[in-house]
């Protein structure tokens, strides 16, 4: 007995139908067992510290649901890593063989009894990729990528203008608040006629305004010591 039959009779079927009886193990068909002959060859061939090894398995049984006999088919793919241990007799440890085994799965099709070979013999084919269509779609999700990058490389681009503007707007501000002078209080200056320019006059025609005042103030300086002479005279 095979590994895979051994755990479908001795650990699957007893675990999952308890009360179903065994009809027996399914001879394996012919592309089935080629191509697991062909795995076996070609893990035999490679050089490992641990030898492993592939094998499948199919097994009839009979149960009853509800009242109803069914038949069923049960099949497993089995893997197992073997490795061989020395002797060791201060140990008093004699040489063996270990083997570690997984399954891939267990697989079912059941049907009323008398219709399971039927069933078998009509399965549906796994599904077909159609090349064309699977080509046509991978087309228009890298068209709808490219366009959504496009797009999303725009957006991204007009936020960086809008407050590069933005922080260029600010930047001008604060330069034409440091260029400007402070504002002059004039409500402590006494207003004085000599010095009212015309919108319209001209620098040369302010100075001169401004050295007219000037003579006059100190006209004016010199006269205050001979008028307060006066006064006091007077007095």
């Amino acid at each position: 007995m095979n590994p895979a039959a051994g755990f479908l009779l001795n650990i699957a079927v007893p675990n999952t139908h308890p009360a179903s009886r065994i009809i027996g193990v399914v001879t394996l068909p012919d592309k089935m067992r080629e191509g697991l002959e062909a795995r076996q060859r070609g893990l035999a061939s490679q050089s490992r510290p641990m030898r492993q090894t592939i094998d499948t398995a199919q097994v009839k049984v009979e149960y009853t649901i509800r009242g109803q006999m069914m038949e069923e088919q049960m099949s497993v793919v089995l893997t197992c890593l073997e490795s061989h241990l020395p002797a060791y007799p201060l140990m008093h440890r004699p040489a063996r063989t270990v083997r570690h085994c997984m399954t891939h799965g267990t697989y079912f099709k059941r049907a009323a009894k008398g219709h399971l070979d039927h069933l078998l013999a009509n399965a549906i084919k796994p599904a077909q990729i159609d090349h064309e269509w699977d080509a046509a779609i991978s087309r228009k999700m890298q068209a709808a990528l490219a366009d959504y990058k496009e797009k999303s490389d725009k957006q991204f681009a007009d936020i960086q203008e809008h407050f590069k503007q933005q922080t260029a707007a600010m930047l001008t501000r604060e330069q034409v608040q440091q260029l400007v002078p402070p504002p002059i209080a004039l409500s402590s200056v006494a207003p004085c006629p000599d010095l009212a320019v015309h919108p319209k006059a001209r620098a040369t025609d302010l100075a001169i305004t401004t050295k007219e005042s000037s003579r006059k103030t100190v006209h004016l300086s010199q006269e205050l010591p001979s008028r307060m002479n006066a006064f006091s005279f007077g007095q």
